[in-house]
């Protein structure tokens, strides 16, 4: 019997925060970054990647492999919505407000491709691999990170 996860308020809360963060995090693809010295500098959106990793992982944990890659579509097709308004946002009334559109399609299509590719490869890998979470966490993280650094 397949649990109904869909009311699960916690569930629910985890992947909200999860879906924000992504979006966050593609919404400074053109952000400048903070820059704390000549040699130091970073983007806000490198801050966001360990709590993607963190809640993706604890919603696999918690949730199972079925659920986590069910978010994961969920989160593409959002970001997908909301690159598509932006972009008909931007053709109608310019406005930096919709700082969103990260120079062209074709970025915005390769972000979306190595995230879902990238994701549904750390969701395998860590479900296949045996031991504690933090192991589990390590080594899914591991094989996905150069995945999605491939397309980007």
């Amino acid at each position: 019997m397949k649990v109904d996860n869909r009311n699960n308020p916690k569930l629910l809360t985890m992947a909200t925060l999860y879906v924000v963060v992504i979006l966050l995090c593609n919404m400074n693809n053109n952000a400048k970054p903070i820059k704390f010295n000549q040699w130091l500098q970073i983007y806000l959106a490198d801050l966001t990647i360990p709590l993607v990793w963190l809640l993706k992982d604890g919603i696999q944990e918690r949730w199972g492999k079925d659920t986590t890659k069910s978010i994961i579509k969920i989160n593409v097709l959002v970001n997908i919505f909301i690159y598509l308004w932006a972009s008909l946002a931007n053709a109608t009334a310019p406005d930096p407000l919709y700082a969103y559109l990260s120079g062209s399609v074709l970025m915005f299509v390769c972000s979306m491709a190595g995230f879902y590719v990238s994701e549904n490869l750390d969701t395998y890998v860590y479900s296949r691999v045996n031991g504690e979470h933090v192991k589990k966490s390590l080594m899914s993280n591991v094989a996905s990170v150069p995945v999605d650094s491939l397309f980007a």
